[in-house]
């Protein structure tokens, strides 16, 4: 008597067990998720990733009327602007992304807004109030033709 009464309570544990994996499957399974993004795909397998992957050009219409044309990669922006083109480098911020280059400072915040700022001689950090702020003209979207929009000055 005491078996069928303790059967259907043993029934649920048992069907549960069975569907855990087992040690094997767990010792082969990987411990944490596959690297998603462009930039540890590219750290797991460099041969196997176009330097494209994560380029992005955006073009922005600043406040004082100059426009802005600038290609993204991981760690620069080559901004074109005015004639000139000048490769920047990412640099920490509090928020957004900063890049510094000869006498610029370009900090987005998002893809859509930006801000450009004089920098003089040995300055890495621009004054809050300085530069002039512009907005995308066009939707952003990564690109994967090297040549578009901006080139990467030689």
């Amino acid at each position: 008597m005491t078996l069928n009464r303790t059967a259907p309570l043993l029934l649920p544990l048992i069907l549960l067990a069975a569907c855990q994996p087992s040690s094997a499957d767990r010792d082969s399974s990987p411990a944490a998720p596959a690297p998603t993004t462009a930039r540890a795909i590219e750290r797991a397998a460099p041969e196997a990733v176009s330097p494209e992957l994560s380029v992005h050009n955006v073009v922005y219409l600043c406040t004082d009327g100059r426009t802005v044309a600038v290609r993204y990669d991981s760690e620069r922006a080559f901004l074109s602007v005015g004639g000139s083109n000048v490769t920047l480098n990412i640099h920490p911020s509090a928020s957004g992304a900063r890049y510094v280059g000869p006498g610029v400072q370009w900090w987005t915040r998002g893809m859509e807004h930006g801000q450009l700022s004089p920098l003089s001689g040995g300055q890495t950090y621009a004054e809050s109030d300085s530069g002039v702020a512009c907005t995308t003209t066009a939707p952003t979207n990564p690109v994967t033709a090297p040549d578009a929009a901006v080139p990467p000055p030689a």
